[in-house]
C-alpha cells in the first residue's frame, strides 16, 4: 500500500528512516518491524488498515481477501482526493 501511495505521489519516500513517525497506537505494536514502523504508520493514519476488533495489527498474521479490497479500496480513495485537490 505505501510503495503504491509513493508511486503516485501521495507519499514521500522515506529516504531518513531516523525521522520521527506518529506512534502506532495498535494493542501490538511492539510486534511490527523496525523497518515497517512509518509504512504501518502512514497507512494506519490515513485509514488504510484499522487493526482487528482487539485493537491489533497482527504483523503476522494473513489478510483476508475482504481486508485486502478494503485496504486497495481506501488507497484508490487517497488518490482520487489527491487528483481532485490538485484541479
Amino acid at each position: 500500500m505505501v510503495r503504491g501511495a509513493e508511486a503516485v505521489g501521495l507519499k514521500e519516500r522515506e529516504e531518513d528512516t531516523s525521522k520521527p513517525v506518529k506512534p502506532l497506537k495498535f494493542a501490538d505494536k511492539d510486534e511490527v518491524s523496525d523497518y515497517a514502523v512509518s509504512a504501518v504508520s502512514y497507512c494506519e493514519s490515513n485509514g488504510i488498515i484499522n487493526g482487528n476488533e482487539r485493537n491489533e495489527f497482527e504483523p503476522q498474521g494473513n489478510v483476508t481477501r475482504a481486508e485486502a479490497a478494503k485496504m486497495i479500496y481506501k488507497l484508490l480513495e487517497l488518490i482520487d482526493e489527491d487528483a481532485w485537490s490538485k484541479l
